[in-house]
């Protein structure tokens, strides 16, 4: 019976994706496809020509498969991989928290999320599937190969590589290494025979330049889709859209009298770049305090980091959120004897729930209830982390 009907929902997924490729609402067509055959079919420039995408050229190789396809067809086979993903995505969280009633839990808990990827066509169960491969790999001891897996998240989109700090701090140096090597593959050799060595590096040296140095630097990453949209659910659009009269003019109602407004963009932009540094300092402070902590205790750390890369990323929309799924699982985990800490996943959960309609989405359901969530996942990594921490770089011995 339950196989009945995952089967069935599945169906009803694919067929909701397939739908709205036909029609032409699907994100997949008209963010991804359309770039992706102007771009590896022709000599269109990513950023030029398509200024609301922020992707390195491996994102289109990766999608040049499917954009042979025509749309729907192209959507039927999109969504089936990203099914497919969540299936191992699933598994690998099974392996690691030993409880198949905290990965169904999980599941149910990201169920809007999930059918929100795949009815849009989005592309971030592709990048997650990588990040919790990684996770499982290092778990077993194979790090070089857990480096190669999280090197194509990386390259397929930016925000993973918080982890790479993160193995710096785990002092996981094969992993590293691995990274390394992946990203040498996927950045240059991958899309250097696809597009030509030539355009391939005149690419990468333009991702360099508007999307990733803007942002390490400080600066608004220049690209038409980094703004405060009522979807943005990041802290900075949080920040940017409650505190400064952004919220008030552009969507009224309540906002009049619940938005402080008392910055201008740029105040509000400064004001966001302390906070996303405390959230960095918060998120090596629980991994100090975890240390080399296996298991389920593993997933609430990796839960952690997944959930604070949306809040630094100046652009975290709705359907990026399906991440919750990793931190769900640890939280699942931890019941009955934290219950709170489940609670605060269903707040999350919730405020998901609530992206449902323009209005209600400007006013931030989705990060508050993340926020709440986050805030319980350090005060469940502090009281998880052994009195007698194994120390960093080591891994207990099978």
């Amino acid at each position: 019976m339950r196989a009945a009907a995952l089967a069935g929902l599945a169906v009803l997924l694919v067929a909701w994706g397939a739908w709205r490729a036909h029609s032409g609402t699907s994100d997949l067509v008209t963010g991804y496809l359309g770039p992706t055959r102007a771009i590896v079919f022709g000599d269109a420039d990513p950023l030029k020509d398509f200024p609301f995408n922020s992707f390195a050229p491996f994102f289109y190789c990766v999608l040049a498969p499917f954009a042979a396809l025509p749309d729907t067809l192209a959507s039927v086979a999109w969504s089936t991989l990203m099914l497919a993903q969540l299936y191992g995505i699933a598994r690998w969280l099974l392996a690691l928290v030993g409880s198949a009633r905290a990965v169904w839990l999980a599941l149910g808990l990201d169920l809007f999320l999930v059918a929100n990827n795949i009815g849009l066509g989005q592309s971030n169960l592709f990048s997650l599937f990588f990040v919790v491969g990684a996770v499982h790999a290092l778990s077993q001891q194979r790090d070089a190969r857990a480096g190669l897996w999280l090197s194509v998240a990386v390259a397929f989109k930016i925000t993973p590589a918080l982890f790479i700090g993160w193995l710096l701090l785990k002092r996981r140096w094969r992993a590293l290494g691995g990274v390394a090597v992946g990203l040498a593959l996927w950045l240059v050799v991958v899309p250097s025979a696809v597009l030509g060595p030539a355009r391939n590096a005149a690419m990468l040296r333009e991702w360099g330049e508007r999307v990733v140095g803007p942002y390490l630097s400080g600066q608004k990453v220049q690209t038409t889709n980094i703004h405060w949209h009522h979807t943005n659910q990041s802290l900075e659009a949080f920040v940017q859209r409650h505190f400064t009269p952004y919220g008030r003019t552009e969507y009224g109602g309540g906002h009049q009298w619940v938005d402080p407004a008392l910055l201008t963009e740029a105040q509000a932009a400064r004001v966001a770049l302390g906070l996303r540094l405390l959230v960095l300092a918060a998120l090596v402070a629980a991994s100090w305090r975890l240390k080399a902590r296996e298991g389920a205790a593993l997933v609430l750390e990796v839960g952690l980091w997944l959930l604070g890369a949306l809040f630094l990323s100046p652009a975290s929309w709705i359907s990026h959120y399906v991440a919750l799924l990793v931190a769900f699982a640890a939280a699942a985990a931890a019941w009955p004897a934290r219950r709170w800490l489940l609670g605060a996943a269903a707040v999350a959960a919730a405020g998901s729930w609530l992206c449902a309609g323009r209005q209600a989405e400007s006013y931030s359901p989705l990060f508050l209830g993340a926020l709440l969530f986050f805030v319980a996942l350090l005060a469940a990594a502090w009281r998880t982390a052994d009195a007698s921490p194994v120390p960093v770089g080591e891994s207990p011995r099978r």
